[in-house]
């Protein structure tokens, strides 16, 4: 039997595991019986649910506000093996991985690693797009500045040319009026 108060303290909870230990001839059997656990819910009233084992060793850590391991290792951990942390390096590094959850850290900061990387080779990917962009950009300006330009050479020889063609006429009608006026001559 275990009382306690959730991690809010207003609202009491009491977990209550039965099982049944039996030795034979040989052996010793263990039959997991009834977990309870038993809350008051909003209104006061008290509120009993009959659980599994498994589920209850997910619950009581979660209502409770620690770690499974916390649990296992700092608040319930047996008088033979409370000495745990002046133990070997190798027993005290497994015991502090569990209870910091260095593993779960250790795999978070892969996770982080490996989208950095993504990200990173992401980025140089559309650093490289935006030089040809503007590489692009830069000949599409140097080439319409050169439309421009030849659009307006294109404009000056056309008026030089009606000019031309103005004097041309202006010089064949000189040279019809010579033609005639030696004609009768």
């Amino acid at each position: 039997k275990l009382r306690f108060r959730t991690t809010d303290g207003k609202q009491p909870v009491v977990c209550v595991r039965s099982f049944n230990l039996t030795q034979r001839q040989k052996k010793k059997e263990y039959k997991a019986l009834e977990s309870v656990l038993t809350t008051l819910n909003g209104a006061g009233e008290k509120v009993t649910m009959s659980t599994k084992c498994s589920d209850l060793n997910k619950l009581v850590p979660q209502l409770m506000g620690v770690s499974h391991a916390i649990l296992e290792n700092v608040i319930f951990c047996h008088q033979e093996e409370a000495n745990w942390c002046l133990g070997d390096d190798a027993t005290l590094k497994k015991k502090f991985d569990e209870i910091f959850a260095a593993a779960r850290y250790t795999k978070a900061m892969e996770e982080i690693r490996k989208f950095k990387n993504e990200k990173n080779q992401h980025l140089k990917i559309l650093t490289e797009q935006l030089k040809t962009a503007e590489a692009n950009l830069r000949e599409s300006q140097r080439l319409r500045t050169g439309i421009a330009h030849d659009e307006s050479e294109m404009d000056r020889l056309k008026a030089d040319m009606s000019k031309l063609d103005g004097q041309l006429a202006e010089l064949e009608g000189q040279l019809s009026s010579l033609e005639e006026h030696a004609a009768q001559a």
